[in-house]
């Protein structure tokens, strides 16, 4: 979709509070069409203004941009919070609060509407706190959260309360609290956070056009170099690299580096990051070293393997899905556990999940890290270094 060149004034704008794919949530999806319609039946008649926006309606080559533009024409950000959502804003989140700095607003607060979408039982946060506040005097939304909520019609009455209460606290803030739209340039520079010089690795083991394992059939999820692997080529619109450096880019991590995994390359060593496998590797001569070396590199904290296998792929049944066995139990062998830095995905939603949760998790083992071997950061284990 596009926008008008002249920015029209948008009543909110939604964000499911994680890492974008290209297939949105059904409900998520319907909660939207339900509070743009609530919006819709309490807005002042003849509003000039958009109701309602979401980012999964924001797609194509020109998405990030239209985020922006977007972004700077609501008046009310609702997010949804889930426990795929990074423990920091998103790059939306602050991008909109930047805005909200520079137009020196009342109370930024009531712009930002947060919704607990699934119960999170980990993440803390001022923010938390008023995403509760929505539900206030409905204990099922606290217990099992509002995606829950609008799935299951034994709460459709509660559900449509919180609805309106959502659509009516947007309505008064967009009518009656003054934020004018401004040009998307004016804030390019506050879309994220200073990262430093630490990029978030990618690496990937995967065949390539030329060199495929003979009883491979399915080419077309290959590219002349490995980082140009497709497992997903029906739902991602780029390679799984690609995709997995934007899901690492929303959830504040903007500097990514996307390399080919090899024996010996350091960059894991000093850089947070993520090892993609294609278990079709296992079918080369040299794939089990290469395996070896990518599970030695992740007893790393901060470094995550992932096998990754399509259970749509024509060759699962047949050989994928033994292939991607094999790679686990040598990771197994070697040490590593489900719960630590070994992943397995079978499909894009599931891959999407885990991955998003994998990024945080090498993200901030990778701070305690560097925190722990700063002498000024831990003075103390310093000392006890010193006296041994």
């Amino acid at each position: 979709m596009t926008l008008e060149p002249a920015i029209r004034e948008i009543y909110f704008y939604l964000s499911h509070a994680r890492a974008f794919t290209s297939t949105p949530d059904h409900w998520v999806q319907t909660f939207h069409e339900d509070l743009v319609d609530e919006v819709r039946r309490l807005a002042r008649a003849g509003t000039a203004m958009e109701i309602g926006l979401a980012d999964f309606q924001l797609v194509g080559e020109e998405r990030e941009a239209l985020v922006t533009q977007v972004l700077h024409a609501a008046h009310v950000m609702v997010m949804l919070y889930s426990p795929e959502y990074s423990p920091l804003p998103s790059r939306e989140q602050v991008t909109f609060e930047g805005r909200l700095k520079l137009a020196a607003v009342g109370s930024a607060a009531q712009h930002l509407q947060p919704v607990l979408w699934a119960p999170i039982s980990d993440r803390q946060g001022a923010d938390l706190g008023a995403a509760a506040d929505l539900g206030a005097g409905f204990p099922e939304y606290a217990e099992l959260g509002l995606r829950t909520m609008c799935r299951l019609t034994s709460h459709t009455v509660s559900y449509r309360a919180i609805v309106h209460r959502l659509a009516s606290r947007i309505v008064h803030v967009a009518e009656h609290v003054i934020l004018h739209p401004t040009m998307p340039g004016s804030l390019l520079e506050l879309s994220a956070p200073a990262s430093g010089d630490t990029a978030f690795v990618i690496a990937v083991i995967a065949p390539v056009e030329g060199r495929l394992p003979a009883a491979r059939r399915e080419h077309q999820y290959y590219g002349t170099r490995a980082v140009n692997w497709r497992p997903f080529r029906n739902r991602y619109t780029v390679s799984i690299a690609e995709h997995t450096a934007e899901m690492a880019k929303r959830l504040m991590l903007p500097s990514t580096s996307i390399v080919e995994f090899a024996a010996g390359d350091t960059s894991l060593e000093i850089c947070p990051g993520v090892i993609l496998i294609d278990p079709w590797v296992l079918e080369h001569p040299d794939g089990p070293q290469l395996l070896r070396a990518a599970f030695a590199a992740s007893r790393r904290q901060w470094t995550t393997v992932m096998v990754v296998v399509d259970r749509l792929d024509p060759q699962y049944d047949d050989r994928g899905r033994e292939l991607a066995d094999r790679v686990m139990a040598m990771g197994h062998a070697q040490g590593l556990k489900l719960a630590q830095g070994l992943k397995l995905a079978r499909d894009a939603e599931e891959f999407d999940a885990v991955m998003s949760k994998a990024v945080n998790r090498s993200r901030q083992r990778f701070i305690v890290a560097q925190d722990r071997s700063d002498p000024k950061q831990n003075p103390q284990q310093s000392r006890r270094e010193e006296e041994r």
